[in-house]
């Protein structure tokens, strides 16, 4: 049975040693293998709860976020209600956001996010765009907004407060529901827990 491998046996923890060449990063948090168990007393993290969640990504309070993380159910009690994980292509929501929304597309590759996780024994904040681009050199701001989409930062549940300049404000708003919307129409705010 599954339920009785030790971390090191998990098939889930032997494909991301063979993947990642013999390491794991980012176990500082959570270790190696994140345990979610629905229910857990005194728990630090919405994944022990039957709370939904919108689209995220998780870490981006990392400044080297993983490229890269594997998910696997050991046991799914028939009491469970709710688990399912839906991924969602957030470069090629970005690549339509600059297509439909090329106003809103500039706004979140200039105006950095702040990402936090605070708890105990965790005080972590990183500024990022939400998109970045790939850099060519090019000091023309139009020119730029066409290159490569290298990276998405999306993580409401783990956004902390905005520091922009007062004037930048509202057009962050709005570009930030604009991408929101294309990222996930099925989902709206009253399906989420933040």
């Amino acid at each position: 049975k599954i339920e009785s491998l030790n971390e090191e046996q998990l098939p889930v923890a032997q494909l991301a040693k063979a993947m990642s060449g013999g390491a794991l990063s980012h176990g500082a948090l959570y270790g190696n293998i994140f345990h979610v168990r629905v229910g857990e007393r005194d728990s630090n993290n919405v994944a022990y709860t039957s709370s939904s969640l919108c689209p995220h990504q998780d870490l981006a309070y990392y400044e080297s976020p993983p490229g890269m993380q594997l998910l696997h159910c050991v046991a799914m009690g028939e009491a469970v209600i709710g688990g399912e994980s839906t991924l969602i292509d957030a470069l090629a929501a970005a690549y339509r956001l600059r297509e439909v929304r090329p106003e809103s597309f500039e706004c979140l590759v200039r105006c950095p996010a702040t990402f936090v996780k605070q708890r105990a024994g965790a005080s972590m904040t990183y500024r990022r765009p939400h998109i970045v681009l790939a850099e060519d050199g090019s000091s023309d701001s139009g020119e730029m907004m066409e290159n490569e989409i290298v990276a998405v930062h999306w993580s409401p549940p783990f956004e902390g407060p905005v520091m922009l300049p007062p004037g930048d404000i509202d057009r962050y708003y709005e570009a930030y529901s604009d991408f929101e919307r294309i990222l996930d129409v099925a989902v709206t705010s009253e399906e989420c827990d933040e």
